[in-house]
């Protein structure tokens, strides 16, 4: 990733094209990131992430994070309904 001014942004592609493995992926990428730096004495820049799906998915995404990323746990899941 190039380090620029812009600290988030929105992943909206079809169905079927890997949005949830993506995300997912990035996360952990990010909290492996912070890992290392903090082993190495140096300040990472960690802000949290927003994931909003529909209502119907919340327990889909709960499921897949735990089944891929079992190491990683979750520091708070507070499914909301709007």
């Amino acid at each position: 990733m190039e380090a620029g001014p812009v600290k988030g942004g929105i992943l909206g592609n079809d169905c079927g094209l890997g949005k949830t493995f993506t995300t997912f992926d990035l996360i952990a990428m990010m909290a492996a990131k912070c890992v290392r730096f903090a082993k190495e004495g140096k300040k990472f820049d960690v802000r949290p992430t927003l994931i909003v799906v529909p209502p119907s998915l919340i327990g889909s995404w709960y499921e897949e994070w735990h089944k891929y990323w079992k190491k990683i746990t979750d520091k708070a899941f507070c499914p909301s309904l709007f």
